[in-house]
């Protein structure tokens, strides 16, 4: 997962933080690598990677959150090792939005995103 917040973003996998987006990073979870891209208060974090096959179980959580309030921006990305993606004009890539539905991406804020992949839309299943 790449992502970031202002104020709060956490993904856990299986109970295992795999990326603290936040702009404090509250679980001490440092990024494996940043991604500066352009209309984003923050660099975007580069989480753990995972395994993770088609018709796995995968129990997820994501915590997002504002504090005190104000202005609010999140945004969460997904990143498959292996696959080569197209650049923004800073270098970094230009990946699919984590989505549990499809969905068109016609959006102006935020980082540049690719369209929807197989791999970038999973299925979500009440607990």
């Amino acid at each position: 997962f790449v992502g970031e917040a202002d104020d709060y973003l956490v993904v856990r996998l299986n109970n295992r933080v795999v990326l603290d987006g936040s702009a404090n990073r509250p679980t001490g979870k440092k990024p494996a690598r940043d991604y500066p891209y352009e209309h984003v208060q923050f660099p975007c974090a580069q989480g753990d990677s995972f395994d993770a096959t088609a018709g796995d179980r995968i129990d997820i959580q994501i915590l997002i959150g504002e504090q005190p309030g104000g202005n609010y921006n999140t945004y969460l990305m997904i990143e498959k090792e292996g696959v080569e993606f197209a650049k923004d004009g800073k270098g970094n890539p230009i990946l699919p939005i984590f989505k549990l539905a499809r969905s068109e991406n016609n959006y102006t804020d935020g980082p540049q995103t690719a369209a929807d992949a197989s791999w970038s839309v999973w299925r979500g299943e009440k607990p």
